[in-house]
């Protein structure tokens, strides 16, 4: 049993890594050099088959994984950019125990209105209280 973020498409998804950088001036005695250091990945999307639990007609799916929960902002960007090439998407957060019979609760999104907050709120749900409940943003263009 686990608790997942998956993305679901009419349109293919392909893998992506967000890397986190951040430019870090060093002190004058090492002549005021900048350089980028490289932190810990923000988000990253992986294709996968989907799941059999999650009530979507949806044909692709990929799981993300958020590593920093204050990269909504980069995770909304990248999710506005996908709604380039299809009209909508819908990402789920879901308790996965092998069961097929959860309340969902869907909201309907616009992508213009898509914020961090939107995805931070989903990703702090927790999925595994009971009753179990799929939480689904229907993300529009």
């Amino acid at each position: 049993m686990s608790s997942v973020m998956v993305l679901a498409s009419d349109v293919p998804l392909e893998a992506f890594v967000s890397p986190s950088e951040k430019p870090v001036v060093l002190s004058e005695d090492t002549g005021g050099t900048t350089v980028s250091i490289r932190f810990e990945d923000d988000f990253a999307v992986w294709p996968s088959e989907g799941y059999l639990e999650i009530p979507t007609k949806k044909e692709y799916f990929a799981d993300l994984a958020i590593y920093n929960p204050d990269c909504g902002g980069k995770v909304a960007g990248y999710l506005k950019n996908l709604l380039k090439t299809a009209p909508e998407l819908e990402l789920w957060h879901v308790w996965l125990d092998g069961d097929m019979d959860h309340r969902v609760r869907k909201a309907e999104i616009k992508a213009d209105e898509l914020t961090a907050e939107d995805i931070r709120e989903l990703n702090a749900l927790e999925t595994w209280r009971e009753p179990v409940i799929y939480y689904c943003y229907q993300i529009t263009q």
